[in-house]
């Protein structure tokens, strides 16, 4: 098939070319960073002039871009895109229900909410690796050793920590049912329990860009507000927790007096230094991002993708596609993580055979041929 694909600059852009052009497609690149994915005239009328002039079939992006839709349209050919993001905010967009439209979503919850957003063709998929991303890298791996890592944002600069108006009975109750989701991984609470008077008690004290580009609903913006403020609490609890018995290194941007006791590791590529954390860690930490309900979050599979041994919070779509004990290790709570560190790490030969048993999945069943074998049985 002959593609264009369009690149914003997300990460994992090169791994998906040499997937598409392994695969036998021939693909055709237009790279313009921007963060007017809704409409930008100059960005639109460019992916058309591609199409026609490359002779594509589709258009191809990572998450989906509006502006995208109205290219393919225009030009005549379907739009495709492989979401990776939750929250997800461009899914409201108007332009969702076009028929042009394929949108994959690495969640199932994200499905049945395009779905119902009027999406024509969205089907599930999970995220890919490159498994080989190992191959070629620097033997040189001395600085990225660790007994715990844990890479990613700690999101303590969020929308809701800078909220200090609200009246002192209504944060209260956000605060307990914020408390109410923090006992339970795999079950969204908090949408149930942001009910329609909480939300109207919401908004007459925060305000925010309400576009008829993309109308967010008032419930999805306050849910995710909760949702990122939820993330960043447990995070920051946990990390410290396990440097209470444990050397831990983070992996971050954000401030290092979040976690004071573990060693500040800043930010890392994602391609070249990374998969040097995930594979010379004893114990790779994830924390899924509350708002991502049900499906794999791409960390997960990064860490497997390395050799490395996966510690993460339950998640439904992880524990449908893999073996709890066997390719991983979840945890329920505070408690059973730390009890469960304690326990991996006094038993090298289990956690590394756990470890190896991971990478063979995710070699086997979610490697980009694979995931795009299915993505195209779909077109």
């Amino acid at each position: 098939m002959n593609i264009l694909y369009y690149s914003w600059g997300e990460n994992s852009r090169f791994d998906l070319i040499d997937a598409l052009s392994s695969l036998g497609h021939m693909v055709n690149q237009v790279y313009y960073p921007t963060s007017e994915y809704l409409t930008h005239p100059q960005l639109e009328q460019a992916l058309v002039d591609s199409v026609l002039s490359s002779h594509s079939e589709i258009i191809f992006t990572f998450n989906y871009l509006p502006l995208a839709t109205k290219a393919a349209e225009r030009a005549g050919v379907r739009y495709v895109c492989w979401v990776f993001d939750c929250p997800h905010y461009s899914l409201f967009s108007p332009l969702l229900a076009a028929d042009c439209n394929y949108l994959f979503l690495f969640d199932s919850d994200m499905v049945s909410l395009a779905q119902n957003l009027g999406a024509r063709h969205a089907y599930h998929l999970p995220l890919a690796v490159n498994t080989h991303r190992l191959d070629g890298l620097s033997s040189e791996t001395s600085r990225f050793q660790n007994e715990i890592s844990f890479v990613g944002s700690l999101y303590e600069d969020n929308h809701f920590r800078r909220i200090s108006y609200l009246p002192p009975e209504l944060y209260g109750y956000l605060d307990g049912i914020l408390t109410a989701q923090a006992q339970i991984w795999g079950d969204n609470l908090l949408n149930e329990l942001l009910t329609p008077e909480l939300v109207k008690e919401l908004a007459k004290y925060i305000k925010y860009d309400e576009t008829p580009l993309c109308p967010i609903p008032k419930k999805q913006f306050f849910l995710s507000m909760l949702q990122t403020r939820l993330t960043s609490d447990e995070r920051i609890s946990y990390l410290n927790a396990l440097t209470t018995n444990h050397s831990v290194t983070v992996y971050t941007h954000s401030d290092r007096n979040c976690c004071p006791d573990a060693t500040y590791g800043g930010a890392v590529s994602y391609s070249s230094e990374m998969p040097l954390v995930f594979a010379n860690s004893e114990i790779n930490l994830n924390l899924t991002l509350r708002s991502i309900t049900s499906g794999i979050p791409l960390r997960a599979l990064d860490v497997m993708s390395c050799g490395g041994f996966l510690l993460t919070n339950y998640q439904p779509e992880l524990d449908r596609y893999f073996t709890n004990g066997s390719d991983y290790v979840y945890f329920e709570s505070l408690s059973d993580m730390l009890e469960k560190a304690d326990y991996y790490l006094s038993h090298p030969k289990e956690r590394d055979d756990i470890a190896q048993e991971g990478f063979e999945q995710v070699t086997t069943n979610f490697c980009y041929e694979h995931q795009l074998h299915i993505l195209f049985d779909h077109l």
